[in-house]
């Protein structure tokens, strides 16, 4: 026997649909999984949101009140960042509304999968437009206030270390919850293709 007459076999079993029992049941486990899931990310862009405000609020009176011209771009920077960190979470969220209860099984899955996926974008890009324009915008500010010096580098390395730390988090949480999710989701989207 070689490994080629295993491989039909090995085929058909894999391509086996599940029985109507077990499909109901893994639609019910998919659905809890993607509701608890929304509201992890629902809660993660309300922390996000207000930490962005405290941010604008804070970095804008500094903005105020300090006289140097570097320091006050990276405060300009700063509020900025945190505006469009507030806009990019809410119009991630919020670009294809959840799936509506009348909606079939498929077409939920359709919708979330489409949902998830910009949510991994999200996190996958959040070097680009969350860390970036941050790390510029603080060392900017410590540049401004205390000149180049053995403190400003030091503060700036430290910086970069904590934004390499947040993205590596985020780029686990993309590997740990959305990806399995996502792959789930798109494993009943096809099964239920298959039965239809």
């Amino acid at each position: 026997m070689t490994l080629d007459d295993l491989r039909s076999p090995w085929q058909a079993t894999n391509r086996e649909s599940l029985s109507p029992e077990k499909r109901e049941e893994l639609v019910a486990r998919v659905c809890r999984q993607v509701e608890r899931l929304g509201a992890t990310i629902f809660r993660r862009d309300a922390v996000e949101t207000i930490a962005a405000v405290a941010v604008i609020f804070f970095f804008s009176f500094v903005f105020l009140r300090l006289p140097n011209l570097v320091a006050k771009l990276g405060a300009a920077v700063i509020v900025l960042s945190a505006c469009y960190i507030v806009y990019k979470l809410h119009h991630t969220r919020m670009d294809r509304s959840p799936s509506p209860l009348d909606v079939s099984v498929r077409d939920f899955c359709k919708i979330e999968i489409e949902r998830m996926d910009r949510q991994i974008h999200l996190l996958q890009s959040v070097l680009w437009w969350y860390i970036g324009p941050l790390m510029i915008g603080v060392n900017l500010v410590q540049f401004g206030i205390d000149g180049v010096g053995v403190g400003s580098m030091v503060y700036c390395v430290f910086t970069l270390f904590f934004g390499w730390w947040v993205h590596v988090i985020n780029q686990k949480s993309v590997v740990k919850s959305l990806v399995p999710m996502r792959d789930e989701l798109s494993d009943l989207f096809r099964e239920l293709d298959e039965a239809t």
